[in-house]
C-alpha cells in the first residue's frame, strides 16, 4: 500500500492518497510531468523522474534498510572506514507486544581492531553519522585503548538484553577452543561453517514476517571441560532483527510468537534442560557476545543446545576457560573536540553475503526520510556535552555527522610484541522512526538516566534542574530540516 502519491510539473504540484485501485492525476494539457513521489507506509520516499504520461506507471517499492544505529567511522591510512553501528542496545520505545516495550540500555562497547586506526597529528579520529531514518541521543562519549600482548584478542562485555544489563568490562582471550561439533535443527553438520569468522553461518528458512523465522537451534559438543574453573561461550554472529511494526504483527498473530534466544544442557539422562531463558543478542555485525557457562551444566556432558526463531546468524563459536584482561593495559581518552554538522548520506552497496556496507567517501545531500518534529542540537562545538552521562545530550537525526577527535599524544609506548586495540565507549539511546515506535516521529519526549522505561511512566518527566533549562535553551535550538529534498518551493 501507499500513503501518499505526489506529482510535479514544475510549478504545478498535486498530492494524493492510495486508498484502493489506480491513483489518476489530471494533466490536462501539460506534455511531461518531472517527477512522481511515492512515500511508502514505512516513511521512505521514492521518486520516479519524468515517468512516460497517459500511460499507467507502476512504482515497485525498493527495499533498503531504512533503520539500525548510528554509524561509527574510523580514520586509517585509507581515509574513513566504517567500523560498526553504535547504540544499538539502546532503542527507544521499541514495541515487544501491544504496550509492552523493551527497557533500553544506554552504555555500549564497540571494539575498533588494532591496525585500523592511526593518529593524525596526534589525534585520532571517529565520524559518528546518522543516515538512516532515526535520532540519537548522544550523552558521553568516550574512546579506550587497550594496550596488550600479542595473541590475546580482546572481547567487550557487550550484547542486547533485558536487565540486568552487562557489566562493564572486557576479556582478554588466547585459548580459542573449538566444539568438537555442531548440528543444526536437522542434525546436519554445520562446523565448517562457525570454525573461523569468514562470513560462512549456518542458515535456515524464514516465515512470511521480515526478521522471523523457522524454528532453529545450533547444537554444540564443547569437548571435555571437567576441570575448568570457569567455561565462557563466545558467539561471534550477527543477527538480522524485525522492525517495530513487524514485531506488532506478530504480537496480534496466533500462529507465531518470538522465541528468545534460549540455552540448554543435558542432564545425566540425556535430556535437554533450559540453563538460560534467554541468551544476550549481538546489537551489530561481528559482535562476540560472551555468555557465562560457568556452573550451568549438571553433568559431565558438555553440550549445549541454542534454539530461537530470530534470524541469529553464526559465524564463529568457541570457548575459554581463562580470561588474561589483567595482563592488559587501558587508558581512556575523552572526547578532545567534537563539532556537529550536516553531511548527508553515503552511498550503500550490499557485499557478497548481503550485509550493507555504507562508503563514506561517496555521499549525497538527500536522503530517503523525513526527520522527526522538535528541536535538535545546534551545529558547531559540542564537546562538552560529551564529557559526562548528565542527561545534557547531543541530539542529531538524518544526514547529520559527530566529528571528533582524541588525544593520543600522552599514551604510553607500546612494549615489544604488544597490540593496540581500542574500545569506543557511548553511553545514549537512538529513537528509529518506524510508525510503531513510540513517539517515533517526535524529538520529544527526552530520554534521562534513571527513567522507569521509554515511554516512562506518566508521574516521571525529563529532569527540570537549572542547569537542564539552559542546556535546552543554548543547545537545542535546530528545527530539523527535510532532507529528501523538495518538489516545489
Amino acid at each position: 500500500s501507499v500513503t501518499g502519491v505526489q506529482t510535479c510539473a514544475l510549478p504545478i504540484y498535486r498530492k494524493k492518497t492510495y486508498r484502493n485501485g489506480k491513483v489518476h492525476f489530471g494533466l490536462g494539457k501539460l506534455k511531461n510531468v518531472d517527477v512522481v513521489r511515492v512515500t511508502w507506509p514505512n516513511g521512505v520516499a521514492q521518486n520516479a523522474i519524468k515517468p512516460p504520461i497517459k500511460d499507467v506507471l507502476t512504482i515497485e517499492e525498493y527495499v533498503k534498510v531504512s533503520a539500525s544505529c548510528g554509524f561509527l567511522y574510523a580514520r586509517t591510512d585509507q581515509g574513513f572506514e566504517l567500523v560498526n553501528e553504535i547504540l544499538g542496545i539502546g532503542p527507544l520505545g521499541v514495541p515487544m507486544a501491544p504496550g509492552v516495550y523493551h527497557q533500553p540500555d544506554c552504555t555500549e562497547l564497540t571494539k575498533i581492531e588494532a591496525g585500523r586506526f592511526v593518529p593524525t597529528d596526534g589525534m585520532y579520529e571517529l565520524r559518528l553519522t546518522e543516515e538512516l531514518r532515526e535520532t540519537m541521543y548522544a550523552d558521553r562519549i568516550a574512546l579506550r585503548v587497550v594496550d596488550h600482548p600479542a595473541g590475546l584478542e580482546i572481547i567487550p562485555n557487550e550484547m542486547f538484553k533485558a536487565p540486568p544489563f552487562p557489566e562493564d568490562r572486557f576479556f582478554a582471550v588466547s585459548d580459542h577452543q573449538p566444539p568438537r561439533s555442531a548440528t543444526d535443527e536437522k542434525g546436519r553438520d554445520v562446523l565448517d561453517l562457525v570454525l573461523h569468522r569468514d562470513g560462512r553461518f549456518p542458515t535456515f528458512p524464514m516465515t512470511h514476517y521480515d526478521g522471523l523465522a523457522m524454528p532453529n537451534s545450533l547444537t554444540l559438543d564443547l569437548g571435555d571441560l571437567s576441570d575448568a574453573k570457569s567455561i565462557m561461550l563466545f558467539l561471534d554472529s550477527w543477527i538480522y532483527w524485525p522492525d517495530s511494526s513487524t514485531v506488532m504483527a506478530i504480537a496480534q498473530d496466533p500462529n507465531h510468537a518470538i522465541a528468545p534466544l534460549r540455552l540448554e544442557v543435558r542432564d545425566e539422562s540425556g535430556n535437554w534442560q533450559t540453563a538460560i531463558e534467554s541468551v544476550g543478542l549481538p546489537t551489530s555485525k561481528g559482535l562476540v557476545v560472551p555468555v557465562d557457562l560457568t556452573g550451568l551444566f549438571l553433568c559431565d556432558d558438555y553440550h549445549v543446545r541454542l534454539s530461537t526463531n530470530l534470524c541469529v546468524y553464526y559465524d564463529r563459536v568457541f570457548v575459554s576457560t581463562h580470561d588474561e584482561s589483567d595482563r592488559c593495559r587501558q587508558t581512556e581518552l575523552p572526547v578532545a573536540h567534537a563539532d556537529l554538522r550536516y553531511r548527508g548520506f553515503s552511498r550503500m552497496t550490499r557485499d557478497r553475503f548481503g550485509f550493507e556496507r555504507f562508503d563514506y567517501a561517496d555521499v549525497s545531500p538527500i536522503g530517503s526520510w523525513s526527520p522527526p518534529k522538535g528541536m535538535l542540537t545546534r551545529y558547531g562545538d559540542v564537546t562538552r556535552l560529551l564529557a559526562s552521562p548528565d542527561d545534557m545530550y547531543v541530539i542529531f537525526g538524518p544526514g547529520d555527522e559527530l566529528a571528533m577527535k582524541f588525544d593520543a599524544r600522552g599514551l604510553p609506548d607500546l612494549p615489544d610484541g604488544w597490540l593496540r586495540d581500542f574500545i569506543f565507549y557511548a553511553n545514549g539511546w537512538v529513537k528509529d522512526g518506524d510508525l510503531n515506535t513510540k513517539f517515533s516521529d517526535t524529538v520529544m519526549p527526552l530520554p534521562f538516566h534513571g527513567m522507569s522505561g521509554y515511554p516512562y511512566r506518566p508521574n516521571e518527566h525529563y529532569p527540570d534542574r537549572p542547569e537542564l533549562r539552559v542546556y535546552q535553551q543554548e543547545y537545542n535550538t535546530r528545527p530539523a530540516r527535510s532532507t529528501i529534498g523538495q518538489l516545489v518551493d
